[in-house]
């Protein structure tokens, strides 16, 4: 079975729109968790780039998605 995936868009250093994909269980998390995933998605990257900048793009990609997938754990009861 083939996991389901959400996009989202960010700008990225340079100015232009970029993209990353999340599970579709994480982003749903996320949304409840956080509320605007697309500014939630920018500012983590934002932040990211500037405490890190020579991270490859894939690298801060997949920062982000740990964090978020992090933030989505929190909500699974402690019993699943």
């Amino acid at each position: 079975m083939e996991s389901q995936k959400t996009l989202y868009t960010f700008i990225d250093i340079h100015g232009e729109p970029s993209t990353l994909t999340l599970d579709k269980w994480i982003s749903d998390s996320l949304q409840k968790q956080v509320g605007d995933v697309h500014q939630w998605i920018q500012k983590a990257y934002n932040f990211y780039i500037s405490k890190y900048a020579n991270r490859s793009r894939r690298s801060t990609g997949d920062a982000i998605r740990l964090k978020a997938s992090q933030i989505a754990m929190l909500e699974l009861p402690e019993d699943f």
